[in-house]
């Protein structure tokens, strides 16, 4: 996130874009400044507006209707932009 940001304003940009691949088999839940809901979820620092753009990449291992409930993991803007957050 740091690296987003700094590229913003070496640039004067006030959106960017934070592209997270997700290699797991749980769901990601973002942060928003935004309604909730909406996508793409966004955050605001530093004058910048950073767009998260979520891809899951992991191929599933069942078929949906085998899969069972999935697991998710909310995700603060905390946890984005300090690395030492648990």
């Amino acid at each position: 996130m740091h690296q987003v940001i700094k590229y913003a304003h070496d640039y004067g940009q006030h959106t960017a874009y934070l592209v997270i691949y997700n290699i797991t088999d749980k769901l990601l839940e973002l942060p928003t400044d935004g309604t909730p809901g909406a996508r793409p979820p966004y955050t605001e620092i530093s004058g910048v507006r950073v767009y998260f753009i979520h891809v899951r990449v992991l191929p599933p291992t069942t078929t949906a209707s085998k899969a069972g409930k999935a697991t998710r993991v909310t995700l603060t803007e905390e946890n984005l932009t300090n690395p030492d957050a648990a």
